[in-house]
């Protein structure tokens, strides 16, 4: 694949971004026979190229409450440009994931985009480990709300069982001004926040 080599070794010297080639059958004629798929065309081939990876630095672990109660892990890092754009934060998903890892606060991390998209810590450095490092213990309650934590056994994820949690109903707000709902234009979380549209009095009474 001299090709395929050739764009890998000039792809970020291009004026626009690129994650892969695609190679196609030349002929008209053989395109139509082979047609398409539910999703793509029989007579192509995507060749995707290796994620961009950098190394930063693990500064805190915080939970992240969902719409349904479920904790979500989030890795707070230090700022790193990797694959055009500046990433702070990437998602641990789990307890199951942070073990699998051995991932600590103060951790130096490999970092890359899945999909080119979303930030993945794809592991830990532990030969810079200084024993300074410190294990992630999830909390018997949530920072947020107060309210009590549990997980289901042979599920992964942890969830907050405060039916009245304001980090729930603030989710859930989020979700319904997003485009996968109503999809309100120029709503977002930060102008949610700096507009203070929602407060722990929301949903009283």
């Amino acid at each position: 694949m001299k090709y395929y080599q050739e764009w890998v070794s000039k792809k970020d010297k291009e004026q626009y971004g690129i994650d892969g080639i695609v190679i196609k059958i030349d002929s008209r004629a053989v395109q139509e026979a082979l047609g398409y798929t539910g999703k793509s065309p029989r007579f192509g081939v995507a060749y995707k190229f290796p994620a961009e990876q950098v190394t930063t630095v693990v500064e805190d672990i915080v939970l992240q409450v969902g719409r349904t109660g479920v904790l979500t892990p989030v890795a707070h890092l230090r700022p790193v440009l990797v694959a055009g754009s500046v990433v702070s934060r990437a998602t641990l998903h789990n307890e199951d994931e942070i073990n699998r890892l051995d991932v600590r606060v103060g951790d130096t991390v490999v970092l890359q985009k899945a999909g080119d998209v979303i930030p993945d810590i794809v592991s830990v450095i532990k030969d810079l480990r200084t024993g300074k490092e410190k294990p992630y213990v999830f909390p018997k309650n949530v920072p947020d709300c107060g309210g009590p934590i549990e997980r289901i056994p042979g599920q992964a994820a942890y969830r907050c069982v405060n039916k009245n949690s304001f980090a729930q109903k603030r989710r859930k707000f989020y979700h319904f001004v997003s485009k996968h709902a109503f999809d309100i234009e120029e709503s977002s979380i930060t102008l949610c926040q700096n507009t203070r549209l929602i407060s722990k009095k929301w949903g009283q009474g």
